[in-house]
């Protein structure tokens, strides 16, 4: 049976059909880097016909400790990321400490207008920061449906049950947000319902660790082994 998409979040992961509320935007940016912002507002006015500084003001990182560009990315400065792209600055360039790339940045602060603006100029959803994080588990993270959806229509280009350096998947990264629907999509793209992290954690003893029977009944329903143990010899049961 087909799924009736979300007016609100604008595909097929939804945050509201079980009346789970949107959680407020969180801002991994200090606050200092919209005060850097009025600097790289009045450097880009004095290069506004010349392409070529541009592209040097681009990956100038001595502003706020990422390069300037990470940094439009970072906060949604729209028209500042629009200057840079249109300059050639390439959508893939890691420039933050962490490695990651603008694709990610936009999306760990929920800015869906500069995340689209980075995949229209062709941001690789595959790479990985220093954590294995790849941008689509950095957007579950959030909880926000339409950062989510404004990935997922590129979900096949990664690896649905790739594990970064926990061996943590979106899976998992669903279950940590007790996000039910969004379990439900991931496991009907074929997602490994017994996944395990790096220290024996499979999704459903995750749910369990959390109380969170709606996820747990999904779970098994989708085929989660109850009888798996963790690096401690515990299961489910």
């Amino acid at each position: 049976m087909s799924r009736k998409k979300c007016s609100l979040c604008k595909g097929d992961v939804c945050i509201h059909e079980h009346g789970e509320k949107r959680t407020d935007t969180l801002q991994a940016i200090p606050d200092m880097a919209e005060q850097t912002m009025d600097l790289l507002e009045k450097l880009l006015k004095e290069r506004e016909n010349n392409p070529e500084e541009i592209l040097q003001l681009a990956s100038r990182s001595d502003l706020v400790g990422m390069d300037a560009f990470c940094l439009t990315a970072a906060v949604g400065h729209i028209e500042g990321m629009r200057r840079f792209l249109e300059a050639g600055k390439s959508p893939n360039d890691a420039c933050a400490a962490d490695g990651s790339t603008p694709l990610m940045l936009a999306t760990q602060n929920r800015h869906v207008e500069a995340m689209e603006i980075l995949l229209s100029y062709g941001a690789d959803t595959t790479y990985l920061n220093t954590d294995g994080n790849t941008a689509l588990i950095l957007a579950i993270r959030t909880g926000d449906a339409k950062v989510v959806n404004t990935l997922w229509s590129y979900r096949e280009q990664v690896d649905i049950n790739h594990r970064n350096r926990e061996g943590l998947t979106i899976l998992h990264s669903a279950v940590e947000k007790r996000w039910e629907t969004c379990v439900k999509i991931i496991l009907s793209c074929g997602a490994d319902v017994n996944s395990i992290t790096d220290n024996g954690c499979t999704p459903l003893m995750l749910a369990a660790q959390k109380g969170d029977v709606k996820v747990a009944g999904v779970l098994i329903d989708g085929g989660a082994d109850i009888l798996i143990e963790d690096y401690l010899k515990t299961n489910n049961v």
